[in-house]
């Protein structure tokens, strides 16, 4: 037998990632989020310094079918990072990872994922560079709606 479905189009809030977009078919999804931060230090004495940072994902996974409504996803992200610190020139991080996502109803869809392997660098002002390599972490809850 044969699947054929359109590709269907929608919104995705996922912890850690932000929020943003996400295609959807029987075979795969994709998805770009944004997120961003702004953290205020207010020293006891001295002035206070703030500091604002984003973050844009791409990912996509390969979904494997475990029943009609739950499918198991393997697949990678890209994480590039700005922020306006003083010390920061770049980040990005490469991540494989697998996960679960459950159709609740026809258009909202619950997933979990886990990165398996990643890869953080870092680089600072002054050309320190800095590679972080993680085994099984950064788990992560999402929810999109399809149209």
């Amino acid at each position: 037998s044969v699947a054929n479905a359109a590709p269907r189009f929608g919104i995705i809030a996922e912890q850690t990632a932000g929020v943003g977009a996400i295609i959807s078919d029987d075979m795969y999804n994709a998805q770009v989020t944004f997120g961003s931060t702004n953290v205020k230090v207010e020293p006891a004495s001295g002035s206070s310094t703030e500091t604002a940072g984003s973050a844009i994902k791409l990912g996509g996974n390969y979904k494997i079918s475990l029943d009609s409504v739950t499918d198991l996803t393997i697949g990678g992200t890209y994480t590039i990072t700005n922020s306006d610190a003083a010390t920061f020139e770049s980040d990005t991080t490469f991540a494989l990872s697998a996960g679960i996502a459950r159709e609740l109803s026809s258009n909202i869809i619950l997933t979990t994922q886990a990165d398996i392997y990643s890869v953080d660098t870092a680089e600072d002002t002054s050309e320190n560079k800095t590679t972080t390599t993680s085994l099984f972490g950064n788990g992560r809850v999402g929810v999109a709606y399809l149209f």
